[in-house]
């Protein structure tokens, strides 16, 4: 490596990501589908613009007060994001994605999810708190199981709670400042990746079933890039050297495979299947040379879904 000179050093520095965790306690026996990150998503989002929508409008386009809005400035960012390249329009990333709890649970037991919001949207805390209170009342499935939210946590970057922002029905404590990501140690020789949620990544127009180590981290810069521009605390640095380097790393090994789920999307009144893979994939490359980059990977997620929880994954210890 060529040590200080490595554009990668201060990617982490570039990002303010909040990271908080929302548990649940159903008043009735709670079935969620198998990956749950859709239902949260939707039920979130319903709720969300119920708590901050003033006017009441079909839509945010023609709404006077869409600049001062919190629900446009998360959901609809579109709308209020200046982007020279108009192409981009369409991949603007939303500033957060949800994190479902990846273990088993009975249908009494609590249940919960993760909340990632990156930059300015950390100010919006306050009315996801408020919003998932609402979710929670109104019910979650179509039974419209009623929810109780029972608390909410700050999550260092060790899954560890830090600090407490809400506990039963009280007040919200006063906000805790969002700790910056401090990278664990890195593993050692090859490079080892679990996908823990389905994972959407295009080459050539096909999905992939075993990226490569190049496409895997053409679309993270990608997204990372977005990312830190609309979001960030500053540009990301040019990683082109970076990504240059993955297209002569091998893959070694993989359990890869390919999982399709279902979800219901309001906005087209359909079910949509949706695909993604999941397993391990090692590849021919050092850790440490790409280590600031995938450590970031693991917070923001890669490829199609994130907001919904798709496409995250962790650097494995060598396998």
């Amino acid at each position: 490596m060529e040590g200080d000179h490595d554009p990668q050093k201060d990617v982490l520095d570039c990002f303010e990501i909040g990271r908080y965790r929302f548990e649940l306690q159903p008043e009735a026996p709670l079935m969620l589908p198998h990956f749950p990150g859709s239902t949260w998503r939707g039920a979130l989002v319903a709720a969300f613009r119920r708590v901050a929508c003033l006017t009441s409008e079909a839509g945010c386009h023609s709404c006077l007060l869409k600049q001062g809005c919190p629900y446009p400035a998360i959901f609809e960012p579109s709308l209020r994001v200046e982007l020279q390249d108009k192409s981009f329009l369409r991949e603007i990333p939303r500033p957060f994605v949800i994190e479902p709890a990846t273990d088993t649970r009975e249908p009494a037991q609590p249940t919960r999810f993760d909340l990632l919001l990156f930059g300015e949207a950390n100010k919006y805390l306050g009315y996801f708190i408020v919003a998932a209170r609402e979710m929670a009342r109104r019910g979650l499935t179509q039974r419209r199981v009623p929810c109780l939210l029972k608390r909410v946590a700050l999550l260092g970057a060790d899954d560890r709670e830090t600090d407490l922002v809400l506990e039963g029905q009280g007040s919200a404590q006063p906000l805790p400042s969002t700790p910056d990501p401090k990278p664990p140690p890195v593993a050692a020789w090859p490079v080892a990746l679990q996908f823990l949620t389905p994972t959407r990544l295009k080459f050539q127009n096909a999905w992939c079933h075993t990226p490569s180590f190049h496409v895997l981290l053409s679309a993270l810069v990608r997204r990372a890039s977005l990312i830190a521009s609309i979001y960030g605390r500053r540009p990301l640095p040019d990683l082109t050297t970076v990504v240059e380097r993955t297209r002569s790393v091998r893959t070694l090994h993989s359990s890869a495979r390919w999982v399709d789920w279902q979800r219901y999307s309001s906005r087209q009144q359909a079910r949509l299947t949706m695909g993604g893979i999941v397993g391990d994939i090692s590849y021919d490359a050092d850790p440490a040379d790409f280590a600031p980059i995938l450590r970031l990977g693991e917070l923001i997620h890669v490829g199609k879904g994130c907001v919904f929880g798709m496409g995250r994954f962790r650097l494995l210890p060598a396998l």
